[in-house]
């Protein structure tokens, strides 16, 4: 049995499909504990939450409505009653000092912590 050329284009794109998967999945796993989201309400903190969790709370205040979301190492605000919903529009946060605010409702979540083997300036 020989293999034509069309055949190892597929191999090599099924091949790299795979890899990219694994390396995909990999990088997800590595959220690391000791990442954390803190959520404040005016300025004070009402709630903190591992990164890793997966997560959908709504913060009612008399300020306003938000609606938070951790999923995938990832948080966003994903409903606001503010008047623009800038914040609604807003990429996520996932990094060290990522944050997603909500000015209007004086809302914001902030990202602290490091992933597990991320170096900083610092030490590099």
């Amino acid at each position: 049995m020989k293999l034509k050329i069309g055949d190892i284009i597929v191999l090599c794109v099924v091949l790299l499909f795979t890899a990219m998967t694994f390396i995909i999945n990999a990088e997800r796993s590595y959220i690391s504990k000791n990442m954390e989201v803190l959520v404040r309400v005016n300025g004070e903190v009402v709630d903190h939450f591992d990164i890793g969790s997966d997560i959908k709370k709504l913060y009612d205040t008399e300020l306003g409505s938000n609606e938070i979301m951790i999923h995938d190492g990832q948080v966003s605000i994903v409903d606001a009653d503010c008047p623009d919903s800038i914040c609604v529009h807003t990429k996520h946060a996932e990094n060290n000092g990522d944050s997603v605010v909500c000015l209007p409702n004086r809302f914001s979540i902030e990202i602290l912590g490091r992933r597990e083997g991320e170096v900083d300036a610092i030490s590099q």
